[in-house]
């Protein structure tokens, strides 16, 4: 199957709530993140370049730092969401889902 050529970001956003909205009815309301604070973060700009040598280590990431600026922007209504706001939401996701998984 081929990948959508595009995808609405309202559709994300429903997605979003409908998985958040599954988890809230059988009780999960929030997860624990301890343990989870760095992280080995593949470029984005290289994550679908399926011919990459990764040679050497990835670069680090923190998910404090990532959920700090995303409260930042949460707090800030004048700041413009950016596509770093985003790869930061991915990888805190990412955590999310593999705390759910365990």
């Amino acid at each position: 199957m081929d990948a959508p050529e595009s995808l609405n970001l309202a559709v994300l956003a429903a997605l979003s709530q409908r998985v958040v909205d599954q988890y809230k009815e059988r009780g999960i309301h929030e997860v624990t993140l301890t343990g989870k604070h760095l992280y080995q973060s593949v470029p984005t700009e290289d994550m679908f370049d399926l011919e990459t040598d990764f040679a050497g280590a990835f670069p680090i990431g923190s998910l404090d730092d990532d959920l700090s600026e995303l409260s930042n922007l949460l707090d800030d209504s004048t700041r413009c969401p950016t596509a770093v706001d985003m790869e930061r939401l991915g990888n805190v996701l990412r955590a999310v889902s593999q705390v759910l998984a365990e």
